[in-house]
C-alpha cells in the first residue's frame, strides 16, 4: 500500500515513524560479525568453559546468548558457576534469572526475581548484588562498579 504524505502533518508522520522503527519495533540488536560482538561472544566462551564443568558447546551457547540480547531482554550477566544468566526483560521491567542448559537457555524455568524495575532502577539492583555475584558482566553494566559511581 502507498502512503500519501502530501498530507498536512506528513512530515511529522515520518518523524515518528522513523523514531518508532529506530526504538520501538526494532531495536537495535547485536549484530554478528562486528567488533563487539567477538569481542563480547569471546568474553563469554572463555567464561563458560573456565566456569562450567560440564561439556558444553561454548561457541554455540555463547553465540545464542547474544543472539538474544538486545531486543526485549538485555543480558545483566552470568551467575552461579556460569549456570544462570540475569538479564532485563523489557517488557516485563522485570529482572530474570533463567538456568542455562547445555544446548542453550531453559525459557520454561526462568524466573522473575526483581519485579516493576525501569531501566535506571536496574542500574541499581545490578550495584546492590555486587561484582563478586557475577562471574561475568555485560559491558553495558560494567561501569556501576566503579568507586565514583557506587553508592553506599
Amino acid at each position: 500500500m502507498l502512503v500519501d504524505y502530501t498530507y498536512p502533518g506528513a512530515s511529522i508522520f515520518r518523524f515518528g515513524w522513523r523514531l518508532f522503527n529506530q526504538f520501538g519495533a526494532q531495536p537495535p540488536c547485536l549484530l554478528r560479525e562486528t567488533a563487539l560482538f567477538d569481542t563480547l561472544h569471546s568474553e563469554l566462551a572463555i567464561v563458560l568453559e573456565e566456569t562450567r564443568d560440564d561439556e558444553i558447546d561454548v561457541d554455540r551457547l555463547a553465540t545464542r546468548l547474544l543472539d538474544n540480547d538486545g531486543d526485549k531482554w538485555l543480558i545483566i550477566g552470568l551467575t552461579e558457576g556460569a549456570t544462570a544468566v540475569l538479564a532485563y526483560d523489557r517488557l516485563m521491567n522485570s529482572i530474570t534469572r533463567t538456568l542455562i542448559e547445555t544446548d542453550g537457555l531453559d525459557g520454561n524455568r526462568g524466573r522473575h526475581i526483581d519485579h516493576k524495575r525501569t531501566e535506571g532502577q536496574v542500574l541499581e539492583s545490578v550495584q546492590q548484588l555486587g561484582r563478586a555475584y557475577f562471574n561475568w558482566v555485560h559491558p553495558r553494566y560494567r561501569w556501576v562498579f566503579d568507586t565514583e559511581y557506587t553508592v553506599e
